[in-house]
């Protein structure tokens, strides 16, 4: 009985420790739930954790992982598929240049004045002068108005969604998100412009794993 046989196993260690791993078999038939004769597995990750990956498992067909996210992958040439991991495992690495600048919480305040941002920066800098360790991000709102403007129910869940799962492009939240493209681009470039999310070379994350409110009367 014939089986399959490895054609190419080549992996690409990173200075920081992360791994791109590519293999391919020839089989003798196609594998249940693909139209070619190839089984294949590309992989980015670190320690053991699939960032990235691209399979067809049998039984499965060809499928696309993205962090914790799995996904029929629509195969149309081996071009257009390695294309399109290459395109994942560098905006994979995009996103670490994001995360290095995330702050864990940022605090968005209704109300106050420009004195009130003054004052909070002469405090930053003296506290930090005298060696203590600032770490403070707000946003601030002239009103309630401007606010609920900015932040609607549907950013909130666009915003929630990136926390969990950071996409490489903004044409891929909207497929995972079920929304239509024009929208989530506003959605995306109203909550960079508000410094709630970040985008480097089309990725796209949020830049805080949580939002406090301070609210002014």
């Amino acid at each position: 009985m014939q089986r399959a046989v490895l054609v190419l196993h080549r992996k690409r260690i990173y200075d920081d420790g992360a791994i791109v791993e590519m293999k391919l078999w020839l089989l003798p038939k196609p594998a249940r739930g693909s139209k070619h004769p190839f089984k294949y597995s590309l992989f980015y990750g670190r320690n053991d954790a699939r960032l990235v990956g691209y399979d067809n498992e049998a039984g499965k067909g060809d499928h696309r992982h993205y962090e914790c996210r799995e996904e029929v992958y629509q195969f149309t040439t081996p071009e257009k598929l390695i294309a399109d991991f290459l395109e994942d495992v560098r905006a994979a690495r995009r996103l670490r240049t994001i995360e290095g600048a995330t702050m864990k919480e940022v605090k968005l305040i209704v109300g106050g004045s420009l004195e009130d941002d003054a004052a909070a920066f002469l405090n930053a800098w003296h506290r930090s002068q005298r060696g203590g360790k600032v770490r403070e991000r707000s946003i601030a709102f002239e009103s309630w108005e401007a606010l609920a403007g900015v932040l609607t129910g549907e950013r909130y869940r666009l915003l929630r969604h990136l926390h969990a799962h950071p996409e490489p492009s903004v044409s891929s939240l909207a497929r995972s998100l079920g929304r239509q493209y024009r929208r989530v681009h506003a959605d995306v470039k109203a909550l960079e412009e508000a410094g709630l999310l970040a985008r480097v070379q089309g990725a796209v994350r949020t830049t805080a794993d949580a939002i406090k409110a301070d609210i002014r009367l």
